[in-house]
């Protein structure tokens, strides 16, 4: 159990945490481009992306599956315009946190990124974000083949970190994976603003070694 001073690894989660919630435009965007009801398409993508941010679905088999889910023919609807829009949904940046991740660099001891991703979007983000070269591991679900909240993604996670999961802090914004994480012997802060999360992070004391 985490105790003050005893903070050597920060673990953030990237979606809804370093961005910002899942952009609703390119949302809307998804469903005038399949011509579909919004609430069958939320339904159909949250289907099938286990197996996308597992990588045992690719982002061309992930599209085929929704879209004849939605009841349509995969043959007649142009699927990069969807990854296109998929990935812009995901990465509309936080700029207070990404702001956080280069002030705490100096002052933690490990920092990493845990995630559950897909592999279309984790190559857009590695072609335009530098400041991934900030954290010490970037663990995301898509190059591992788990996701959270299994337990496992967070001891991995742990071991790349070179720190002990008792002394570890885990922040994300699904209350499902901060339970993963504390039952896999992390502190965890769910994430709901900024200004919540820095308030409960005050709580803790990071050590730099």
């Amino acid at each position: 159990m985490i105790t003050r001073g005893s903070v050597r690894g920060l673990v953030l989660d990237y979606g809804g945490v370093l961005t910002l919630a899942q952009d609703a435009a390119s949302v809307e965007g998804m469903v005038e481009h399949l011509g579909v009801e919004e609430g069958l398409f939320r339904r159909v993508y949250r289907e099938w992306r286990p197996g996308f941010d597992a990588g045992r679905v690719s982002g061309e088999g992930y599209w085929r599956g929704v879209i004849g889910d939605c009841g349509l023919d995969p043959e007649g609807v142009e699927i990069g315009r969807l990854i296109e829009l998929d990935v812009q949904s995901w990465t509309q940046l936080n700029p207070a946190m990404v702001g956080f991740v280069r002030e705490v660099r100096s002052r933690v001891h490990r920092l990493a990124i845990l995630s559950n991703m897909t592999q279309t979007t984790l190559v857009w983000m590695r072609k335009h974000f530098e400041w991934l070269a900030l954290f010490d591991a970037c663990v995301f679900s898509c190059e591992v083949g788990v996701n959270k909240p299994d337990a496992a993604i967070y001891a991995l996670c742990a071991r790349r970190l070179g720190v002990p999961a008792g002394e570890c802090l885990f922040v994300d914004d699904s209350a499902e994976n901060v339970r993963g994480a504390q039952e896999a012997g992390m502190a965890a802060i769910r994430f709901e603003s900024v200004d919540q999360f820095l308030a409960e992070l005050g709580i803790y004391a990071l050590a730099r070694e």
